[in-house]
């Protein structure tokens, strides 16, 4: 099931949840829940809308976001919101992933 977000130009998928086994990994220090979605530079209801009349493949998004961000090379957008690896004791290597 999809989620619009705030945005008319934002859809956000539902996460999934992964839990595997920490063998052969050490406990995770934490668990940092990833959000991957859609972001449309126009409105996404006439995005739907010129699909449904036209027909043929849908448009492309202009950006896919990871926690409602597009990446750092997408016009800068994101370097302020981006906090991934900037938290006080986040470990890579002991940090676990949500997707």
């Amino acid at each position: 099931m999809s989620q619009h977000g705030d945005s008319d130009n934002e859809s956000v998928a539902d996460p999934v949840t992964l839990i595997g086994t920490t063998y052969p990994f050490p406990k995770p220090h934490a668990e940092v829940p990833v959000i991957l979605g859609d972001w449309w530079k126009n409105d996404i209801q006439t995005v739907m809308e010129d699909f449904l009349r036209k027909g043929g493949d849908p448009v492309k998004s202009d950006a896919l976001t990871i926690n409602g961000q597009p990446d750092d090379l997408y016009d800068n957008c994101s370097r302020q919101g981006t906090i991934l690896g900037t938290r006080r004791g986040y470990n890579p290597e002991t940090s676990r992933l949500l997707c």
